[in-house]
């Protein structure tokens, strides 16, 4: 799992690795900004299950609506034929 980013144990390290206190401030802060937007991979894994989860339901509807269409059509195109063949007969 992530840890999460400590801007004060961040801040410091750099002081105690010798960084001025403005110099330690604005990397922190540079840092902040840069990683503010980053996803972790557990919310990654959630969101990408939950829109799989979508498209397997929107898939599944499809199916029973083009398998309801073949039937229907196959169910006309018998009628038509048994017509045909007691017009006929």
């Amino acid at each position: 799992m992530a840890r999460a980013f400590d801007p004060l144990a961040a801040a410091r390290t750099l002081r105690e690795s010798g960084a001025a206190e403005p110099l330690a401030t604005a990397t922190v802060e540079v840092v902040q900004g840069a990683t503010s937007d980053l996803v972790t991979r557990d919310y990654f894994d959630v969101s990408l299950d939950a829109r799989f989860s979508e498209v397997r339901g929107e898939f599944y509807r499809a199916f029973w609506v083009f398998g309801a269409g073949i039937v229907g059509i196959n169910l006309t195109a018998l009628g038509v034929a048994t017509g045909v063949i007691v017009a006929l007969g």
